[in-house]
């Protein structure tokens, strides 16, 4: 028997729609696949950032325990004082201070001195009132991160200028 191929339906010319859905398909499967092209390399590109960050990360750590190892050395205080200074980095010391000290008043000078377990600090503040100087070491004794602080001479009278010394602390503030 023999099939009979005047009966069978024939697919026409496809319909501008089809075409347009087609096109449109086409169109985000190709910008699908640029997008994610595009995010693979950003991946690639963060991981080596990562991989580079921990590389150098080691790296200091590695340095922080060679200096920590020598700080225990009492007869190299070029070490100890590098070692302090990675822990206690002017800067920091700096950020901190400046909280604790309040409208109306100025730090005059600031000399810090690298020790054995603590950075020393003096400094000189310039204080346009005695209220003023009280609300400084009103914030610097709240603040946890001065210890040990020693009170030069003092004239309540106007405008005042003293000279304080301290030891910074970071551990015992946080």
């Amino acid at each position: 028997m023999t099939a009979d191929f005047s009966t069978r339906r024939h697919i026409g010319r496809p319909r501008l729609v089809d075409l347009l859905l087609l096109a449109f398909g086409l169109t985000a499967l190709g910008w699908s696949a640029l997008a994610a092209s595009s995010a693979r390399r950003d991946l690639e590109t963060v991981r080596a950032a990562v991989q580079q960050f921990r590389a150098s990360a080691g790296e200091e750590e590695k340095r922080l325990r060679e200096l920590e190892d020598r700080r225990h050395d009492r007869t190299d205080p070029l070490a100890r004082q590098a070692v302090q200074t990675l822990a206690s980095p002017p800067p920091r010391i700096l950020a901190d201070l400046e909280p604790t000290v309040p409208a109306g008043a100025r730090l005059e000078a600031l000399t810090l001195t690298y020790g054995h377990e603590a950075v020393e600090l003096e400094l000189t503040l310039l204080a346009r009132t005695p209220e003023t100087y009280d609300d400084f070491v009103a914030r610097v004794e709240r603040s946890g991160l001065f210890g040990d602080l020693a009170f030069g001479s003092e004239n309540r009278t106007g405008e005042m200028k003293v000279t304080l010394r301290a030891r910074y602390r970071p551990e015992e503030g946080s």
